[in-house]
């Protein structure tokens, strides 16, 4: 009267499917240890109660509904913090979606996981002459300004990421520090290009397409002259690298640029 089957699983991917399974016309989960294992799953729960096709559509469906609200009481504690709406959803189908023509099968309560995929961590490639790109969370310019500008291609640089040649999918995990503060700073060498996604994955509209050499400040330093001077002042040695016709502003706000993803490509192998 109550659980007598469970599927077992050891590592869950990014979604996976518990299902429980009731005697005929129960709701009375018996045994709720097995659930224990779910207790440390991140994600969002999704229950689907079902039935088999005994008894009317209207009992079936409430049937389901009654064995969602048991495995959910079983859930519930075990998290505080878990309420309907933002980690457990709710779905009765009754009879409508066998799963077998065995009805001890189809009397089951699915509890499906979908939990956030935790990417690796992306590798960065070391820079060169002729093949680099410079993402930084303030101005990049000649001499450092505590908060506020960081000198171009410098390792010391530390609210932003000096790269070489690849395919960034992710810029928060690629460029966490530029991340963190947010795009005010883009340069690259002669010889690299520079495309920025507005989504994750190269997806969504391409922000800008740049081949260097450039300094691309964002727009919103403009009316500040102390920050302009920083940015696009003549100074030999940043002039050296990139010319002053090559640095300008951002033709919109860049901080929204932070979360999409990046390809900084080279010319020269």
């Amino acid at each position: 009267m109550g659980l007598v089957a469970l599927l077992s699983f050891g590592v869950l991917s990014a979604q996976d499917t518990l299902r429980i399974y009731f005697r005929s016309d129960s709701a009375v989960p018996l045994n709720a240890g097995v659930l224990k294992e779910w207790k440390e799953v991140g994600g969002m729960f999704e229950l689907l109660g079902h039935t088999d096709q005994k008894g009317s559509e209207a009992y079936n469906l409430r049937l389901s509904k009654r064995r969602i609200a048991a495995v959910r009481a079983l859930l519930q504690p075990q998290e505080p913090s878990w309420h309907e709406g933002k980690h457990i959803t709710e779905r009765a189908f009754g009879e409508s979606r066998p799963v077998s023509q065995n009805d001890s099968l189809n009397r089951r309560v699915e509890i499906v996981v979908n939990r956030p995929v935790v990417a690796p961590p992306q590798v960065l490639k070391p820079p060169r002459k002729g093949c680099q790109a410079h993402f930084s969370g303030g101005i990049l310019g000649n001499y450092p300004l505590p908060d506020y500008v960081e000198v171009i291609f410098d390792s010391n640089a530390r609210g932003s990421e000096w790269v070489g040649e690849g395919e960034y999918p992710i810029n928060r995990l690629a460029f966490p520090n530029s991340v963190e503060n947010t795009f005010d700073g883009i340069a690259a060498d002669k010889g690299t290009r520079v495309i920025l996604y507005e989504k994750e994955h190269f997806q969504g509209r391409v922000l800008a397409d740049l081949e260097g050499p450039f300094v691309l400040t964002n727009v919103i330093w403009a009316e500040l002259s102390a920050m302009e001077t920083h940015a696009l002042r003549a100074h030999p040695v940043l002039d050296s690298l990139i010319p002053r016709s090559r640095r300008r502003y951002s033709t919109e706000n860049m901080h929204s640029w932070s979360f999409g993803s990046v390809k900084v490509i080279c010319s020269e192998r």
